[in-house]
């Protein structure tokens, strides 16, 4: 599980959402607190949509 403050979770936005594609639990902390968990909503998607992701 990864831990992002808001700040670096809007700088690196487009990196979270291949990590959560994979299948990674993301928690955004927001003044040091445990504020949002995205997690997918499949443990696993098809390798196309998985390249898919990863080329935008």
């Amino acid at each position: 599980m990864l831990k992002l403050n808001s700040h670096e979770a809007k700088l690196n936005f487009s990196k979270i959402m291949i990590q959560i594609a994979n299948g990674k639990e993301i928690i955004i902390t927001r003044a040091g607190q445990d504020f949002a968990k995205i997690t997918p909503l499949k443990k696993s998607l098809s390798h196309k949509r998985r390249d898919e992701i990863k080329a935008k």
